[in-house]
């Protein structure tokens, strides 16, 4: 059984919803880091690939892959990363939808939950 979650992003209601399903909240990938002001590409050829750029970093996600990649170019020791996620990314009504949490980490977002989404 899955529900409706509000999205709220630096203290405004998102135009957009995410869903809760089996304790994961997954959002719509491009509403939630363009209003973080990072770019965001879609490649349909081939592996369905999305690509994050902004503030010395660049994220990859391929759409049904479980895992992500993350190149921090501010910090360079740390290289490339490869990380799991929770869940595969997926569409939604064209739209790319997975698990945020960790992404957005990876960049330095500080995230919190409500106690009525976790």
């Amino acid at each position: 059984m899955s529900s409706a979650v509000n999205v709220i992003i630096n203290g405004i209601n998102a135009p957009f919803s995410g869903t809760s399903q089996d304790g994961h909240v997954t959002v719509p990938l491009r509403g939630v880091f363009e209003a973080l002001g990072f770019h965001v590409g879609w490649e349909e050829k081939g592996a369905q690939t999305v690509t994050v750029n902004g503030f010395g970093y660049e994220l990859t996600f391929k759409i049904g892959q479980k895992t992500f990649d993350v190149e921090d170019f501010i910090n360079p020791k740390n290289s490339k990363k490869n990380i799991p996620l929770p869940r595969v990314p997926i569409l939604v009504n064209g739209r790319t939808n997975l698990p945020l949490m960790r992404p957005l980490r990876e960049v330095g977002c500080q995230i919190e939950l409500t106690e009525e989404v976790r």
